[in-house]
């Protein structure tokens, strides 16, 4: 639901939408496990790992990489609240509409006290589209 409500956002603008990507769909899922289990939230990994560090250990080959992150609980539709919280955050919002990047992967992970992380993952493969 993340990467369709992204795609919208982005078809809107006259965009094209995002390529679902597998290896950056697991990494996004691993980062969002890993800050979901060690309680943490940031761009910088618990180990002290950027995004490119991460990107690296999956095998991931890009010209251009960019990760956005949320971290909510206590609602119906989480996808829908993450995607709109991005769109309000000048940052996220420019990954989003960044008509550069032609894939994109994202991983969620839920707590068991409800707390749900958000990873997307966005990338202009090594090889173009």
């Amino acid at each position: 639901r993340t990467i369709e409500g992204v795609n919208e956002v982005r078809e809107e603008r006259g965009l094209e939408p995002l390529q679902y990507h597998e290896q950056l769909t697991a990494a996004a899922r691993d980062y969002s496990e890993k800050m979901a289990r060690l309680n943490f939230f940031s761009h910088t990994g618990a180990d002290g790992s950027q995004l490119e560090d991460r990107a690296r250990s999956f095998g991931l080959g890009y010209r251009s990489i960019a990760e956005n992150l949320h971290a909510s609980r206590g609602h119906d539709d989480p996808a829908r609240v993450a995607v709109a919280g991005w769109m309000t955050s000048r940052g996220h919002r420019k990954n989003i509409l960044n008509g550069e990047f032609t894939h994109t992967g994202v991983g969620v992970a839920v707590t068991e006290d409800g707390q749900t992380y958000f990873t997307q993952l966005f990338m202009l493969p090594k090889s173009g589209r």
